[in-house]
């Protein structure tokens, strides 16, 4: 199976600077989304950390990069965020920042993902889209343990957890096969939260490609407003 990926991100209409970050690591089959939380004051920092750290860590280990590793990697990445927080070594006792993670090992067709916060992943598989994470939010706890999240789960902006704000996090991971013909979409809440599901279904089940198809996301959502920065990377199977 091939890979083919596009990344796009924007600050919006409203944010006075863009605490969004993005890493695509096709050499590990590594995709990574992070949000800083905009209520700190170096939530562009934890993010750009976020997505430096967690490649990082998990070069250093050995194996695939299966939900174990991931998890490991971003528990050890939360530990980093947080010392250099209550270090005072970037300025600001508190930072933090949401992630989404996905890898892909198209040779075994198994795709891995773990997330913390509300920075979402989805699946267009046959024309129907799948939404694989559960936001941590009072909305998105319930299916925290969960094989499938509802399509319209409601945003909030009061997150339960995130990187860095605290000694421990607990991560959340899922895993399945991978087919010819799947599109994932890692993304912020600037996407999510302006685009209906439908709307996202469509850009994705379309094929127009990775990179048309990342940047029509976020026209869209600049159209739908732009009240946040707003970040996706696509990634079409064949």
């Amino acid at each position: 199976m091939n890979v083919d990926f596009a990344s796009e991100t924007n600050t919006g209409h409203v944010r006075a600077s863009n605490q969004d970050s993005v890493g695509c690591f096709p050499e590990m089959g590594l995709f990574l989304v992070a949000d800083g939380m905009g209520g700190h004051v170096h939530g562009e920092k934890a993010s750009q950390m976020a997505i430096e750290e967690i490649p990082r860590r998990c070069r250093s280990r050995k194996g695939r990069l299966d939900t174990v590793a991931l998890t490991a990697a971003i528990e050890e990445t939360n530990t980093t965020i947080h010392d250099a927080g209550a270090s005072g070594r970037v300025g600001r006792k508190s930072m933090g920042t949401t992630i989404v993670a996905l890898s892909l090992d198209p040779d075994v067709g198994e795709a891995c993902w773990a997330h913390v916060g509300d920075s979402r992943l989805y699946r267009c598989r046959e024309g129907a889209l799948e939404l694989l994470t559960a936001d941590h939010t009072r909305y998105g706890f319930p299916y925290r343990d969960q094989p499938r999240t509802p399509l319209e789960l409601p945003h909030t902006n009061q997150l339960m957890a995130a990187l860095g704000i605290s000694p421990a996090v607990r991560v959340s991971v899922g895993a399945s096969e991978v087919i010819a013909g799947d599109t994932f979409l890692l993304c912020s809440d600037g996407v999510s939260g302006m685009l209906p599901p439908e709307a996202i279904r469509t850009f994705l089940a379309n094929h127009e490609g990775s990179g048309p198809t990342a940047a029509r996301l976020i026209a869209s959502s600049l159209q739908a407003g732009g009240r946040d920065n707003a970040t996706a990377i696509v990634i079409d199977i064949a």
